[in-house]
């Protein structure tokens, strides 16, 4: 194989070719290049997130996701087909820690909102407030409690949950519309 890269017009040095030709497209900002980086490189990508991650699928296209976008932004020049493989790796795996200690992090942060009762509330009231926002879906309570307990603006939440103001704003808006009903109902309305 070694062989093959030195002889001009090989497949080996047909396919480094066309990788540096990518990556120089992607650095320059070239959709036509990003998207084909997308296209050629996601299955890659999606396997090596699913394995270093050791998650669901859905997480690891949470990676990907971020790792395409990181590409799109601020890929290198790379000379070879295996120097991307090797760029890809390790970015995937960077963003696959990074993911995983992003949601350690939000899950301490719950648990630290949920065991702590807010000053001044009484205890009855939280503890409806508790029994209410573990009845709506998991992510809802989540943006409640980050909302509210955490005292956290719309983008800053859209952050740590991977989704933009407006759609926080949405999903909070239909959150607290259930908890009024309950709160209306005497609490019982489970969703």
């Amino acid at each position: 194989m070694a062989v093959e890269h030195l002889i001009p017009g090989s497949a080996v040095s047909q396919a480094d070719e066309a990788a540096r030709l990518l990556t120089r497209g992607v650095a320059r900002g070239q959709s036509e290049a990003v998207a084909a980086f997308y296209e050629q490189w996601f299955d890659f990508a999606l396997r090596l997130a699913r394995r270093a991650s050791a998650r669901d699928e859905s997480f690891a296209l949470d990676i990907v996701q971020d790792v395409m976008i990181k590409a799109a932004r601020s890929m290198p020049e790379l000379d070879s087909h295996a120097a991307i493989e090797r760029w890809l790796t390790r970015v995937v795996c960077n963003a696959a820690v990074d993911q995983l200690r992003s949601e350690q992090r939000r899950r301490r942060r719950e648990a630290c909102v949920e065991h702590r009762a807010p000053l001044g509330v009484d205890t009855d009231v939280s503890e409806w407030v508790h029994v209410q926002l573990s009845r709506l879906r998991e992510e809802d309570a989540a943006l409640v409690r980050l909302r509210y307990s955490g005292a956290m603006k719309l983008r800053a939440v859209g952050q740590a949950m991977n989704l933009s103001a407006d759609a926080v704003r949405a999903r909070l808006r239909g959150a607290m519309g259930a908890l009024r009903r309950r709160a209306g109902e005497g609490g019982s309305d489970a969703r």
